[in-house]
């Protein structure tokens, strides 16, 4: 880089056309790698306008060169087979790359190795491989970014988002303690998070603390009164509390704000057939039957509530 900035200046010095490549790369490219800070990492896409002129520069000295040292039938020819390999070396190149964006997980892994201090890397994988159900291997990403990014002021956003999945995989491992921690931590900077009271909610149900997790929940709603998760989890801490009033309504009031969500139905027709109405369980049933029909769970609640007795006046 240092070689292509003194070139440049040298080329201005002696008023060479050549430099205005160097110019054109260095002008559009300082806004985005300067003194301006921004959010987003260094990454390729931010060469792409810049180098047009220098690979402009470099075509027009190759056919220069061609036209001085060869017959023009031959430097048209030796030019379209250069076209021709350059361009079938990239077209590989490209397929290579391809396949890295196919898969997200290899895509950051790769990352990740080629650049083991790259926190944004460490979490993206954790992220994604959370999101595919490997919470162990999530952990071990998301840790490492933990450490990377360390406890400043301007690393906090990343290092807080880092943290809530950290508590999200902790918590699908059943590791309620750790998950608790680690939302307890998100919530001291951000204490108006909805999500968060819900999720601190639920690791309190998972450490058998039903009184904590009413109070998670009650908070959660209190900032969110939609809130379709903290809702219905709300109902489901009431229930095991032995408020079973309070619980289906908390229940009802969810149905009839996310009418269309067949897992809901499911799941409230779960609770129905806990407390033996099973009439009322079928209904739930066949209405999430109604909006997905091909719900195998759906399908095999249905049967199996179907077959239960029922209560006859």
């Amino acid at each position: 880089m240092a070689a292509f900035i003194g070139l440049t200046v040298y080329g201005l010095a002696r008023r060479s056309a050549w430099a205005f490549a160097g110019v054109w790369f260095f002008v559009i490219l300082s806004p985005s790698s300067s003194f301006i800070p921004l959010e987003d990492m260094a990454v390729e896409h931010r060469l792409y306008l810049p180098l047009a002129g220098v690979i402009a520069a470099v075509v027009i000295s190759i056919a220069m060169a061609l036209q001085q040292d060869l017959p023009a039938q031959a430097a048209r020819c030796f030019g379209a087979i250069l076209l021709l390999v350059i361009a079938g070396l990239f077209a590989w190149c490209t397929s290579l790359r391809n396949t890295d964006y196919h898969d997200p997980i290899s895509m950051w892994q790769k990352t990740a190795e080629q650049n083991p201090y790259n926190a944004r890397a460490h979490n993206n994988l954790g992220a994604l491989l959370l999101r595919a159900g490997e919470p162990r291997r999530a952990i071990k990403s998301l840790r490492a970014s933990l450490q990377l990014l360390g406890d400043y002021p301007h690393t906090q956003k990343k290092r807080l988002d880092t943290l809530q999945n950290l508590g999200q995989a902790h918590e699908l491992l059943g590791d309620f303690d750790s998950a608790r921690m680690a939302y307890g931590a998100v919530l001291k900077h951000r204490p108006r998070s909805s999500v968060i009271w819900t999720h601190l909610g639920d690791t309190h149900i998972g450490l058998g603390e039903t009184g904590r997790a009413l109070l998670a929940y009650e908070e959660a709603l209190a900032l969110d009164p939609r809130a379709v998760g903290a809702r219905f989890n709300f109902g489901f801490a009431l229930e095991r509390s032995g408020r079973i009033d309070d619980a289906f309504r908390e229940y009802n009031r969810v149905i009839q704000e996310n009418p269309a969500n067949a897992r809901l139905r499911l799941l409230v027709g779960d609770a129905l057939l806990r407390h033996d109405r099973v009439q009322d369980a079928i209904n739930q049933f066949q209405k999430g039957l109604q909006l997905e029909p091909t719900n195998q769970l759906l399908q095999q609640r249905l049967a199996a509530a179907q077959g239960q007795p029922q209560e006859t006046e």
